[in-house]
């Protein structure tokens, strides 16, 4: 790391706290515009857990056609979304082309347990499914948004949903 890179990382890690107040304050908010609407929750950690809210995880009780739908048109208004993480068993890292140089654990020959021979992608999960695929989208957040540009994404948000 040259000396400028390390300054720079040295005043962003000043930052760090007041940053992820300000974003986890964007997600509460959000959570008071949606108590109670029967289509929208927003996700927050388990207690005792501390949430950095890069982006507010949002449960839209739609299908996955009506997601996709919604996500197309937050992003053609320039929300910065994206639909959550596909589940571990459809990432790449479990499911390689090529094994990696160091090997597969459950391909080891002193491996015995259930996944022996099974691949990871032939999983079917669909609990996991449902939430990644279809019903949790990401708005990504920033340190200084707005109460009012909160507002306006809610009132998008609500004006998408599936009557």
């Amino acid at each position: 790391m040259t000396e400028f890179a390390a300054v720079l990382g040295q005043i962003g890690l000043r930052k760090l706290g007041p940053h992820n107040e300000e974003r986890a304050w964007a997600a509460h908010y959000l959570t008071k515009v949606f108590d109670g609407h029967p289509k929208i929750r927003i996700r927050h950690p388990r207690k005792h857990e501390v949430g950095v809210y890069y982006a507010v995880a949002i449960e839209l009780d739609v299908t996955n056609e009506d997601s996709t739908r919604i996500m197309a048109y937050l992003e053609q208004r320039g929300y910065p979304m994206r639909k959550a993480f596909p589940p571990l068993n459809r990432h790449p890292h479990f499911n390689p082309e090529t094994p990696p140089a160091r090997g597969l654990p459950w391909e080891h020959p002193s491996y015995t347990g259930n996944m022996r021979g099974i691949s990871y992608r032939d999983l079917q999960l669909p609990v996991s499914y449902e939430f990644c695929y279809g019903r949790v989208v990401e708005l990504y957040t920033h340190p200084g948004i707005t109460a009012t540009q909160l507002d306006l994404f809610a009132e998008d948000l609500t004006s998408s949903l599936p009557h």
